[in-house]
Order: structure tokens, then C-alpha cells, then sequence
């Protein structure tokens, strides 16, 4: 929608070592929107090599198609919400507490 990247300055680059899309087995929680993401549901799961540690980050699909088509170019990870407040939001027009189907296609995402 909006054709842009947005970019996060990351303080150093970290290595994706697998990024697989999974069924959960056990709830988990979003990473980014801190939705559930429930028994059966397919998710995001990456995990990251980053100053000598691996961590493992589960992104509900939403979310992942979102920072799909926005992040391109860089992000934190937990931290795509704020960061689409920060450029697209107003007072009187912010869409991004509820997350919803209306706010993924405000952003130019697909639901």
C-alpha cells in the first residue's frame, strides 16, 4: 500500500540460522503483537545467531506477513508494532492497539 521499507537500525547483525513455518504443538506467544498463538495454528519460527548466543523467535503469521512487507530492510525483533505506530500513526487515526484484519490491510498487508 504504502511502497516503502521501513528501517530499524539494528546495533549489529544477527545470522538467521532456520526459519521454518510450524503447527504449533503447545500455545505459544506472538513475539511481536503478544497475541496467543494457539494449539494447531501455524506460526513462524526463527532462530537467530547474535553476538555468540541463539535465540528462537515465534511470529504469529499476521505479524509475519507484515513485517514481511515492511521490514525488508531491518527490524527488531518484538519491536514491529511500535515501530509502524511511530510512522503511520496519529492521535486521531492510530490503528495499532487492536491488530486487527483492518489494521494489517491499513499497513498494506494481507490478512
Amino acid at each position: 500500500m504504502f511502497g516503502s521499507c521501513m528501517c530499524i537500525e539494528p546495533n549489529g547483525v544477527g545470522r538467521i540460522l532456520n526459519c521454518d513455518d510450524v503447527t504449533a504443538r503447545i500455545q505459544h506467544v506472538c513475539g511481536e503483537c503478544c497475541e496467543v498463538i494457539r494449539v494447531s495454528e501455524k506460526y513462524v519460527r526463527e532462530k537467530l545467531l547474535f553476538d555468540s548466543s541463539i535465540t528462537t523467535h515465534k511470529t504469529c503469521l499476521t505479524c509475519w506477513r507484515i513485517r514481511t512487507n515492511l521490514f525488508s530492510c531491518g527490524w527488531y525483533y518484538g519491536e514491529i508494532w511500535n515501530a509502524i505506530h511511530e510512522t503511520y500513526c496519529d492521535r486521531d487515526t492510530c490503528i495499532c492497539p487492536d491488530k486487527t484484519v483492518a489494521a494489517v490491510q491499513a499497513v498494506g498487508g494481507d490478512y
